[in-house]
């Protein structure tokens, strides 16, 4: 049988025995490209932040099988983050059924104390629904000037339809 070569771009193993004062340690920026014709296996970055000290706080990224896990070694979806994340910029669902969820029916808080008006615009449409940092509600409106405030250049059919099996 043929054995499958394994290539290391470069392969670093750093080990901190210093025990006199906090240290931080940093590996270092590697790029590489296949430029071969063979359908290779190609790991982008892989990460390994074990450590046997309990003092450590561990901080991970891990590249498996076209999953990005941080904080985790095991991510079970494309992208699994355990802890807190941020997005400075947009955060962008392109394609198929998307949801924002939680798990166990936890509640899901969307704003904050910094957070200014949410807006909901879904397709090309204007605005539908808008919820003020006041506390108001626009309903094809984004200046809600009462509790709930809807708006609408309707001329035919119901502007509010009310759907009660009893009242």
């Amino acid at each position: 049988s043929v054995s499958t070569p394994t290539f290391y771009g470069d392969k670093l193993s750093m080990t901190n025995n210093h025990t006199g004062s906090a240290d931080s340690i940093y590996g270092h920026y590697i790029t590489f490209a296949d430029a071969g014709s063979l359908q290779n296996t190609v790991t982008g970055l892989y990460i390994d932040a074990g450590t046997a000290n309990v003092n450590d706080t561990q901080y991970a990224a891990v590249f498996l099988n076209g999953s990005v896990g941080i904080g985790t070694a095991t991510p079970t979806t494309t992208l699994d983050v355990v802890g807190s994340a941020s997005v400075s910029s947009a955060l962008t669902f392109r394609t198929g059924l998307s949801s924002i969820q939680t798990t166990a029916k936890n509640t899901l808080t969307v704003g904050g104390d910094t957070t200014g008006n949410i807006r909901f615009k879904p397709g090309d449409s204007s605005t539908s629904l808008y919820l003020a940092s006041n506390g108001n509600v626009g309903v094809g409106t984004t200046t809600p000037n009462a509790n709930l405030d809807i708006a609408s250049t309707a001329t035919t059919g119901n502007v509010v339809n009310i759907t009660a099996t009893s009242l």
